[in-house]
């Protein structure tokens, strides 16, 4: 008796969600998430694509007391992250929960050498690329990783067909540059020659030039200088705004041709989206991640246009071959593989009492037989492309 009262107490206090809520007020982040939160739901309402000083002045509100920094869901944090998880949800038809099914998304294609930190509580893991399952399992086998593609795949647009239509035929050839942004922390961005590059050497081939900025670098000078000079400045909107990737997928729609100073997940995307893509103006000194380094020149022998403003047959076998292994586009999954998948955690997690690392044991000592019948087992390793649920001999 004493062992299943230890044992109940055990998988009460490694609940997530009850832990992560006791850590909320021994913490004192509570108040933090709450007023996060409330912020989330305001600025969601702002359209930053058409109304983008708005939407500055509404970061610049948030800035000012450093709430950004504590997200509103805590242990699974990289839920909220980019709408990835909401939109995700929508398009398996496996219902909007009022708790994560999952507790692990990669919010962003990672370049360099950037470990996967298990903290225990990640029932399951998301990632675009198959080149990150092997990073993780590296570190950790008993975590299940699925790669399913670029992100941007499965979401909507934040806009209609007839509007982007309307809008693309208003603003005529559209030429769309992001700009490398910064983080919390790593709060100064190196400026680079963008400014002058685009009116150089792309002002005259378009009609619309459209500056694609990160929310935390709304009061950045390159978008003064790139205003001054009729740029037409958008926002895919915070960063736990759960309509961040409708809007960015609606502002590549509207583009004819897209240009970045610095590698990041919206390669990926441009080129989920048929859209052909360059880098310009890079100023990076990547010399403290070799890793990093490395890959960053293979993007950039890669993305860089000739003189003749073209990409070379070895160009885009390179870039064919760097989208393959960083998003893996044939990784997606249908509607039914998204829906299988949400079901199958979901039942583990509950079966576990919402305990991840009850879970793990689970998995390690081949016991998911006792949660997944057989068909269930194969059709998961099936989607996953693994043999990690074994079946019971």
């Amino acid at each position: 008796m004493v062992k299943i009262i230890l044992g109940f107490v055990s998988n009460l206090r490694n609940n997530v969600f009850l832990a992560d809520f006791f850590d909320s007020i021994s913490s004192g982040l509570l108040i933090k998430r709450f007023v996060l939160a409330n912020f989330v739901r305001k600025i969601n309402k702002i359209d930053s694509i058409n109304d983008f000083d708005l939407f500055k002045k509404k970061i610049g509100q948030l800035l000012k007391h450093n709430y950004s920094r504590y997200t509103y869901n805590g242990r699974y944090e990289h839920l909220e992250y980019y709408g990835y998880y909401s939109e995700l949800l929508k398009y398996s038809g496996y219902g909007n929960n009022r708790y994560p099914i999952l507790t692990g998304i990669e919010h962003g294609v990672r370049f360099g050498n950037t470990r996967w930190q298990y903290y225990g509580f990640d029932t399951c893991y998301l990632c675009q690329g198959k080149n990150r399952i092997y990073e993780i399992n590296e570190q950790e086998q008993s975590v299940p990783v699925v790669a399913i593609g670029p992100y941007i795949y499965y979401a909507s647009q934040y806009y209609d067909e007839e509007t982007i239509n309307s809008i693309r035929t208003k603003n005529g050839k559209t030429l769309l540059v992001f700009l490398g942004h910064t983080t919390e922390w790593e709060m100064d961005k190196q400026e680079s020659d963008i400014v002058n590059i685009v009116y150089e050497k792309y002002g005259k081939k378009f009609d619309t030039i459209m500056v694609c900025v990160y929310w935390r670098d709304v009061f950045g000078i390159e978008i003064e200088r790139f205003r001054e000079k009729g740029a037409h400045i958008v926002s895919a909107g915070f960063r736990q705004d759960p309509n961040f990737i409708r809007r960015l997928k609606t502002i590549i729609a509207l583009s004819d041709f897209i240009i970045a100073d610095d590698i990041g997940t919206n390669i990926g995307y441009a080129l989920c989206m048929g859209k052909t893509f360059a880098l310009e103006g890079i100023c990076k000194d990547y010399e403290y991640d070799l890793i990093l380094k490395k890959n960053f020149e293979l993007f950039q022998k890669a993305f860089t246009l000739d003189k003749d403003n073209n990409f070379s047959e070895e160009q885009k076998i390179l870039q064919k071959s760097l989208y393959d292994g960083f998003w893996s586009p044939d990784e997606i999954k249908t509607k039914e593989e998204i829906c299988f998948l949400f079901y199958s955690f979901d039942k583990m997690l509950k079966h576990s009492c919402y305990n991840p690392f009850l879970l793990h044991r689970m998995i390690k000592d081949n016991k998911i037989f006792n949660i997944l019948d057989e068909n269930e087992i194969n059709e998961l390793n099936r989607i996953m492309g693994t043999n990690i649920f074994e079946i019971k001999s």
